[in-house]
């Protein structure tokens, strides 16, 4: 892993700039701690299949952590947690290492994790081409990558009225 731009408290800082994406996803982090975004439905869906498919005592990182709701319930012995937001990272316990980076661009070492988590997270980055060369590289050989984005999904839901006023203030939300 290379050394980190800066260390915020317990947090590894690896963001070089801080733009108006980065921005957006503080802002974005700060709401749903104050008031969850992603419906609990959803949150237990995606919980249950992580524990189901996550590969018991080993490394696992959670690219996109959030508030960690996925990774603190998993049976790890390393836990590695990943945000773009220092607001969710700063609220973050029960992992063993914080890190504040793009998903584009992971300071992660070469084939680091047994487990890698990376939900809803690709619908929301500007290159879907590196985050995903770089998911497949922290991969050890055997290990399992659990990913989530909408698919399949009735993405109108984005053009409603309801949707349009809730998340008008991002700039960033859904890139694709």
């Amino acid at each position: 892993m290379r050394p980190p731009i800066k260390c915020d408290g317990d947090i590894l800082d690896y963001i070089v700039v801080e733009d108006d994406y980065i921005e957006n996803y503080e802002v974005v982090a700060g709401d749903d701690l104050k008031r969850r975004m992603t419906l609990d439905d959803v949150r237990d869906v995606l919980r249950n299949l992580c524990e189901i498919a996550a590969i018991p005592g080993g490394v696992t990182i959670d690219i996109g952590c959030a508030d960690g709701m996925i990774i603190k319930s998993l049976n790890a012995k390393t836990k590695i947690a990943v945000d773009i937001a220092r607001t969710y990272l700063s609220v973050l316990e029960g992992v063993d290492l914080k890190i504040r980076a793009n998903a584009e661009d992971l300071p992660l070492a070469d084939a680091i994790a047994d487990t890698v988590i990376c939900t809803d997270v690709i619908e929301h980055v500007k290159d879907v081409k590196k985050v995903s060369q770089h998911l497949m590289r922290i991969l050890r050989p055997g290990a399992r990558l659990l990913l989530a984005a909408p698919w399949m999904q009735n993405l109108g839901v984005y053009e409603t009225r309801e949707y349009i006023e809730q998340y008008k203030k991002y700039k960033y939300v859904h890139l694709r």
